[in-house]
């Protein structure tokens, strides 16, 4: 059975995207925000386009609390970790070739 690709909505442009676009986010128990590039990551996830514009309007808007209902903080190192793999323009692991 073939379907259509998940799809979910960016934090900072609101625009629904195949899930593979995106970079996920997650919270730690303590209440941080990481990103999850390896999409690996417990609980609840919040996606972000992979421009730094996106991320931008997240944090201009403050949207992690409403995106993870919770209160959830995203720390300066974080910030910088998520604009690392945005500048890398790191590609999703499943879009990445696997060596045979």
């Amino acid at each position: 059975m073939t379907g259509r690709p998940p799809v979910r909505t960016c934090l900072g442009c609101r625009r629904a995207r195949p899930q593979a676009e995106l970079l996920r986010i997650v919270r730690t128990p303590d209440g941080r925000v990481e990103p999850d590039p390896e999409r690996r990551g417990r609980g609840r996830g919040a996606y972000l386009c992979r421009r730094e514009a996106c991320l931008s309007e997240c944090v201009r808007r403050g949207r992690w609390p409403q995106a993870f209902r919770v209160p959830a903080v995203a720390t300066p190192e974080a910030i910088a970790r998520l604009r690392g793999l945005l500048s890398q323009g790191q590609e999703p692991p499943e879009m990445v070739e696997r060596g045979s």
